[in-house]
């Protein structure tokens, strides 16, 4: 659902690392970046997610980026269990591959405390999910999943 860094657009958002307070999570803060890549898709993502849970209720709702994408998607996540439904709310959960550290500690908290479902799939050698650094204020959210190799399918959950 969430897009990765292919566009210009999304490449030069990509790059805006700065932290911005997240406009519906008191105290948190969020790349901006990210924050502007999810404004600009939330709402017609969130009128067709809205569309097809009325059509079919039983439905649960998947969010998948990689990248940039992942980044964007974390907010996506946390944003559709704000506005949906309590219990369609409870079925969002949001699997994001090889994403980039993008919020503080605040949002990271707000993701625990609320039991947002966000996994984070992280390959060994992949670099981009040490970035932005943690001396700059960002912390990752969610749990984390360690594939063992681009080759080798093994998972290791850490806790």
């Amino acid at each position: 659902m969430a897009w990765g860094a292919s566009s210009v657009r999304a490449k030069l958002l990509f790059f805006e690392h700065e932290l911005t307070h997240h406009p519906m999570i008191p105290g948190a803060r969020v790349q901006t970046g990210s924050l502007k890549g999810l404004f600009d898709i939330r709402e017609i993502v969130f009128r067709t997610v809205t569309d097809q849970l009325k059509a079919h209720p039983d439905y649960r709702v998947h969010v998948v980026g990689h990248s940039f994408g992942s980044a964007v998607g974390s907010l996506l996540t946390v944003d559709l269990f704000q506005r949906l439904p309590i219990d369609n709310a409870n079925e969002v959960r949001g699997y994001l591959f090889g994403k980039p550290r993008m919020g503080d500690i605040n949002y990271a908290k707000y993701v625990s405390n609320n039991k947002i479902g966000i996994k984070r799939y992280v390959e060994e050698n992949d670099d981009i999910v040490h970035h932005p650094y943690l001396h700059n204020g960002y912390m990752h959210e969610g749990d984390e999943y360690w594939l063992k190799s681009r080759d080798d399918f093994d998972v290791f959950i850490l806790v």
